[in-house]
């Protein structure tokens, strides 16, 4: 419970209006066994892909370059304190460091599903897609129009220069022509 409610806190900060609890559970969703659209079936090890979307934006700074890197300090720490076998710790923490640049380095399993259901709200309805815009607009308030866009433009830009945004072909079969709308949208938008 203790570690529960730290997670919960993390998440539910100020600051958050969109790495919270509703990405927490977006991304829980697509390993939930009785979700018939899920990928859980699929997954190898689920108590490491979820464990890994518990904890890996429990850090987020927008201002700092190593959120990824803290959070898994955070999930070794606290996954120690729980008893948490260390194989298990090893690839929760390399999933979170994953999620940086969203690279799978050669891993072909769970992390690849994972890292797709971290990018899985580009490809969500529209007006989802447009309140993770807004809520990753505010994290980022700090920085005027005149700094924000032209960044924000080269991440639209960046995805959609790729010849797939996501991995497999579970993710890419249910959401890879809506992500590619919602990222031309935003960014005719920004123009």
């Amino acid at each position: 419970e203790k570690y529960l409610a730290a997670l919960l806190k993390a998440y539910q900060h100020k600051s958050r209006f969109y790495h919270n609890c509703d990405h927490i559970a977006a991304l829980l969703h697509w390993s939930d066994g009785d979700n018939a659209n899920s990928c859980a079936s699929l997954l190898e090890d689920k108590t490491s892909f979820d464990l890994a979307i518990l904890y890996h934006d429990i850090i987020y700074n927008p201002l700092k370059q190593n959120n990824e890197a803290a959070s898994a300090r955070r999930a070794v720490t606290d996954l120690k304190a729980l008893g948490i076998a260390p194989p298990v710790i090893t690839k929760v923490t390399g999933y979170i460091k994953a999620t940086k640049d969203h690279q799978a380095g050669g891993d072909t399993g769970d992390l690849l599903y994972l890292l797709d259901a971290d990018l899985s709200t580009l490809g969500s309805a529209p007006a989802n897609y447009d309140a993770y815009a807004q809520g990753v607009r505010q994290e980022y308030r700090m920085y005027p129009d005149m700094m924000y866009k032209p960044g924000r433009k080269k991440v639209l830009e960046h995805f959609l220069a790729m010849p797939h945004i996501f991995k497999t072909a579970f993710f890419r079969e249910r959401l890879e022509v809506q992500a590619r709308e919602n990222l031309m949208r935003e960014l005719e938008l920004l123009q």
